[in-house]
């Protein structure tokens, strides 16, 4: 047997063993989705101001999860009251810290745009009428709404993502794109008429 046959043997046996610890996930791999596709899905289309977070452990099945409420300025889409909890994975509860890869992070008292697909409570073990809400294809569905002198820019930011389109390819998207308001909201209006 070579020398090389039996390294990869020696790398086998370690792994079976778990003695060869695998490389961390440093990204998570999402089905890419237009603007307009995102919209004819969505449950929900709003724009909000974040104003609180809670993080716990839902239920022992489901981990650390984020609560963030938004407080709702206008809605392009779907009906809604004052406020909306937006529900996302990881978190920190008693000590214990959770990060999701590809998850969007939110800041307190930042404007965004958000395309949410609502899930009833129950979903999470919980009883309840109010449905969470989570933007549809994470990072897709999340702009943060920025202005630059009399114009407002949607910024989006892809972190921690791997796009795939239908075939499974992966789909080159910049980290950070900003588009005009105005040419987001027709692309997003188009969408939710489909």
């Amino acid at each position: 047997m070579s020398h090389r046959s039996l390294s990869l043997l020696f790398l086998l046996a370690l792994g079976a063993f778990g003695l060869v610890a695998p490389a961390p996930v440093d990204a998570t791999v999402v089905l890419w989705s237009d603007v307009e596709t995102l919209a004819e899905n969505a449950d929900l289309i709003l724009v909000g101001e974040l104003i609180a977070n809670d993080s716990a452990e839902r239920a022992a099945s489901f981990g650390i999860y984020t609560d963030y409420t938004f407080q709702v300025t206008s809605v392009l889409s779907g009906d809604v009251g004052e406020t909306v909890i937006v529900r996302l994975p990881g978190g920190e509860d008693a000590g214990r810290s959770v990060v999701v890869a590809g998850v969007p992070s939110f800041e307190y008292g930042e404007t965004y745009l958000l395309v949410l697909h609502g899930i009833q409570p129950q979903a999470y073990g919980e009883s309840g009428d109010t449905p969470y809400y989570v933007p549809l294809g994470l990072s897709q569905g999340v702009w943060t709404l920025e202005s630059y002198g009399s114009e407002i820019e949607a910024v989006q930011r892809h972190t921690d993502v791997v796009f795939l389109d239908g075939a499974g390819q992966v789909v080159n998207v910049a980290p950070v794109e900003s588009t005009p308001l105005s040419t987001l909201g027709a692309r997003l209006a188009q969408g939710a008429q489909r």
